[in-house]
C-alpha cells in the first residue's frame, strides 16, 4: 500500500506540509532545472503515470464534473492524452489502458473529498465561475431594459433566455461534455407556461418562439410572471427566480391597514419570508462551523 503523487517543482512546497506526513508516499517530481525542458517534462509526466499504476488492476477516475454526472465510459477516458500514451511501444508496453486495467467512476466520492479540501477550487468558483455566471443575469436583464414597454410583450422565451442557452451551450461543448441532463439545464417560461409539466418536459435546446410575455396569461392575455433558472455548465452553480411583471397586489406587512387580509394574497408574502430567514440561518450556521 502506497501513495503515488505527481507535482512539479511550482506546486511542490505547495504539497509537501500537507502530505509530507502521508505514510508510503511517493512524490513523482522533476527539478527546477529540468522542468525547464517541456519535453523532457511531459515524457517525465507519462512515466510517472505509467510508474503509478503498473501493479494496479482496479483503478477509480474521476469523470464527471460536479452537479453534471455523466455516464461512465472507459473508451473516453482510452482517449485522454496521457492514458493513449500508455499504448506507445516503449512507455506502456504498447497495450491498451482499458485492455490491462479496470476502470471505475470515482466522481462522486472525490466531490465530497473536494468540497472540503480544495481551497483552490474554490477559489476559482469566487473568482471566475461566480463572475461569469453574474455576468450571464446582467446580459439577461438588459434584454428587458433595451426594449420599450410596449417591445416588452413582444418578447418570446426563446429570445429572452438566450444568454443562459448560449452560456450553459459555450461551456458544454468547451469542457467536452456530451450529454445534457434535464434536472440541471437553464429556462425561461412566461406565465401559464411555467407549470410543473411544461418544467418537465422542457428542453433548452428548443425553447418556444411562440410563447410571448403578451400571451401567456391564463386566458391569453399578458403574463404576470416569468421563471428563470441560469446553471453553470461546469460547476455547482444555480440559481432559480420567478420574476412578476408589475405588482398583482400590494404584500401585507403585519401591520393593521386597509389592505384586504385574504388568506391567499398572506400566504405567499410569508413562506417567502420564512424561507430566506431560514437560508440566511443555514448560512451562519455553515460559517461557524468548522
Amino acid at each position: 500500500e502506497s501513495v503515488h503523487v505527481y507535482c512539479n517543482p511550482i506546486n511542490y512546497s505547495y504539497l509537501l506540509p500537507c502530505i509530507a506526513y502521508w505514510r508510503n508516499l511517493r512524490l513523482h517530481c522533476l527539478t527546477e532545472k529540468e522542468y525547464e525542458d517541456e519535453e523532457a517534462a511531459e515524457e517525465f509526466k507519462i512515466t510517472s503515470f505509467v510508474d503509478m499504476v503498473r501493479d494496479c488492476y482496479r483503478i477509480r477516475v474521476p469523470y464527471s464534473f460536479q452537479g453534471h454526472v455523466q455516464k461512465f465510459d472507459m473508451f473516453t477516458v482510452e482517449k485522454w492524452p496521457i492514458v493513449q500514451a500508455f499504448a506507445l511501444e516503449g512507455i506502456g508496453g504498447g497495450e491498451f489502458f482499458t485492455m490491462k486495467h479496470e476502470l471505475f467512476d470515482a466522481s462522486e466520492e472525490l466531490w465530497q473529498t473536494y468540497c472540503r479540501l480544495d481551497p483552490v477550487s474554490l477559489e476559482v468558483l469566487i473568482t471566475e465561475d461566480l463572475m461569469a455566471f453574474d455576468r450571464q443575469w446582467a446580459s439577461f436583464f438588459s434584454n428587458f431594459d433595451i426594449e420599450g414597454s410596449s417591445s416588452i410583450l413582444e418578447l418570446s422565451e426563446a429570445l429572452a433566455g438566450e444568454p443562459f442557452r448560449t452560456y450553459f451551450s459555450h461551456g458544454l461543448i468547451t469542457s467536452q461534455i456530451t450529454e445534457k441532463s434535464t434536472d440541471r439545464q437553464p429556462f425561461l417560461l412566461f406565465g401559464c407556461h411555467s407549470t410543473k409539466e411544461n418544467l418537465n418536459s422542457y428542453s433548452f435546446t428548443f425553447p418556444s418562439e411562440g410563447h410571448l410575455v403578451k400571451n401567456t396569461n391564463n386566458r391569453g392575455g399578458t403574463a404576470r410572471h416569468m421563471v428563470v433558472q441560469c446553471t453553470s455548465p461546469r460547476g455547482p452553480l444555480a440559481c432559480s427566480r420567478t420574476y412578476f411583471f408589475g405588482n398583482s397586489h400590494v404584500p401585507y406587512m403585519g401591520k393593521d391597514n386597509n389592505q384586504q387580509k385574504k388568506n391567499e394574497l398572506l400566504v405567499l408574502p410569508q413562506i417567502y419570508v420564512a424561507v430566506v430567514e431560514a437560508v440566511l440561518a443555514s448560512i451562519r450556521c455553515y460559517v461557524e462551523t468548522s
